[in-house]
C-alpha cells in the first residue's frame, strides 16, 4: 500500500512539473510577443499598455509642493513596457495613498493635489537628456528612456529638441524657434593680422625720413587680395596714417638693418610699429565663431556651418531661411573669453522697459552640437563616426566659408 501511495505521489509530481514547464513556455512566448509589440509601438512613436509590474521605489516621489504640468486636456502619460506610470503620495497626510502623478484630486479622499513643477517630480528625467518624463511621455516622437531623442531636430528648424524645450518653443513647428544667437558656438580666440604690411623702406639718398619712399601692402576686402602701395611719412593709406619711419638692426642677421614705420589706425590712439617682411597682429583678439545653418553633420563641409570672425564691440547679423521666409537678427559682441562669448541682441529691439536679450555662446563641441541621425548612438553618447570629426572641424579653417570681407588667420 505504501509503495502504491508513493508511486501515485511521484506520478502526480511528474505531471505537475510537466504542466508547470508547459505553462512557463507559454508565458515566455506571450511575454516575447508582448515585448515585440511594445518595441514596435515605441519605435513608431505609439502608446502601449503598461504591464501590471507593481510599484517600484523609482516612481514613488515625495509630496513637496510642485508646479503645473501639462495643460488640462493633454493626452495621458505614455507608459513603458518595463516601468509603470509615475505615482505620487496623496498630499493629505491622513490619506497618504499612492495616486497617479497627474491626478488633480485624490481618487480616495478627494483632496485637491498641489500644482506640479514644470520639471516634473524629483528625479523625473529618467534618461537624463534634459527633457522631463512628463514632456517626453506626452509627445509621440520622444521617449523618456532614450536620451538620443533630445538631440534630434524633429521639425528641421536647426534647433535640437532639448534646445527648443529649454527655450519654450514648439519642437514640431519650424516657424517656432529660439533666438538665432543660440546657434552660435565659439571655436577659439585668435590673433588677427593687421590689414597692412611693410614691404620696404628706401632712403632715397637722404637722411630725412620725410623724403624716404615707403612701400606697404594693404588688404583689399572687395577683391580679397593684397595690393602694393607707395607712400611717405605723414600720408594716409586706406585708413592707416604713416607717422614716422626709422631703421633698426636686424637681430637675426649681423650688419643688416630693417626698416620700420609707425602707423596709426583711423579711430585709434595707440600706434602700431611695422617691420619689413613681418606681420603685425591686432591687439584686440577675435572670436572665431561657428553659426549653424544645419545641425546635420553630413552638411558641415557643404555650407552647413558658417564661420564668423568678430571682436568685442562688433555687430553681427544672423539670417536663416529662404525668401520670402527669411529670419534675421542683429547682435553686438559684448565680451570675449577663451571659454565663451557674450552677445546682446539689438534687433529685434527689446520691448519698452525690458532688458535686451543676452546669450552666453558656449564652446563648440562636435560630439554634442550636431543632431543625432536616427536613434543610433554609442555608449558614450557620441554619434558613429563623430570622434574622427573633431580635428577637421576644429583645425581646418578652409572647410567653411569666411564671413564676407573677413580674413581667416
Amino acid at each position: 500500500m505504501e509503495k502504491l501511495t508513493l508511486g501515485l505521489a511521484l506520478v502526480a509530481l511528474l505531471v505537475s512539473i510537466g504542466l508547470l514547464m508547459r505553462s512557463l513556455g507559454a508565458s515566455r512566448k506571450t511575454a516575447a510577443e508582448r515585448e515585440d509589440e511594445a518595441r514596435l509601438a515605441i519605435s513608431s512613436g505609439g502608446a502601449i499598455q503598461p504591464l501590471d509590474a507593481g510599484l517600484t521605489a523609482g516612481n514613488v516621489y515625495d509630496t513637496t509642493p510642485l508646479n503645473t504640468l501639462p495643460a488640462e486636456g493633454a493626452s495621458p502619460l505614455r507608459s513603458n513596457l518595463f516601468l509603470p506610470p509615475d505615482y505620487i503620495l496623496c498630499y493629505n497626510e491622513t490619506c497618504n495613498k499612492l495616486i497617479p502623478y497627474l491626478a488633480d484630486n485624490c481618487p480616495f479622499c478627494k483632496t485637491e493635489q498641489p500644482p506640479k513643477r514644470d520639471s516634473g517630480p524629483s528625479g523625473s528625467d529618467r534618461d537624463g537628456d534634459g527633457i522631463p518624463n512628463h514632456i517626453e511621455q506626452r509627445l509621440a516622437f520622444l521617449n523618456p528612456d532614450n536620451p538620443a531623442d533630445a538631440r534630434m531636430d524633429t521639425d528641421q528648424d536647426g534647433f535640437l529638441n532639448v534646445e527648443e524645450f529649454k527655450a519654450g518653443t514648439d519642437m514640431q513647428d519650424p516657424n517656432s524657434t529660439p533666438p538665432l544667437g543660440m546657434l552660435l558656438r565659439l571655436d577659439r580666440l585668435v590673433e588677427r593680422p593687421l590689414s597692412i604690411k611693410l614691404r620696404r623702406v628706401s632712403r632715397n639718398n637722404s637722411d630725412d625720413p620725410t623724403r624716404w619712399q615707403i612701400t606697404v601692402q594693404t588688404y583689399d576686402t572687395a577683391r580679397r587680395t593684397w595690393r602694393n602701395r607707395l607712400t611717405n611719412v605723414g600720408k594716409t593709406v586706406d585708413g592707416f596714417t604713416i607717422r614716422s619711419a626709422a631703421f633698426i638692426d636686424d637681430p637675426e642677421r649681423a650688419g643688416r638693418q630693417l626698416g620700420t614705420v609707425e602707423v596709426l589706425i583711423e579711430g585709434e590712439t595707440e600706434p602700431y610699429t611695422l617691420t619689413e617682411g613681418k606681420d603685425t597682429n591686432e591687439r584686440t583678439p577675435y572670436a572665431r565663431l561657428y553659426f549653424f545653418v544645419s545641425r546635420n553633420p553630413q552638411y558641415a563641409r557643404m555650407g552647413g556651418i558658417r564661420m564668423l570672425m568678430h571682436k568685442a564691440g562688433d555687430t553681427l547679423t544672423l539670417s536663416r531661411g529662404r525668401p520670402p521666409r527669411v529670419t534675421s537678427e542683429t547682435y553686438r559682441v559684448e565680451t570675449l573669453t577663451p571659454t565663451g562669448v557674450t552677445v546682446v541682441r539689438t534687433e529685434p529691439a527689446p520691448a519698452a522697459g525690458a532688458e535686451p536679450l543676452r546669450i552666453e555662446v558656449p564652446v563648440f563641441n562636435a560630439r554634442t552640437d550636431f543632431a543625432v541621425q536616427g536613434m543610433s548612438m554609442g555608449m558614450d553618447g557620441a554619434m558613429p563616426g563623430m570622434p574622427g570629426m573633431d580635428p577637421a572641424m576644429m583645425g581646418d579653417p578652409g572647410m567653411m566659408p569666411a564671413a564676407p570681407g573677413g580674413m581667416v588667420p
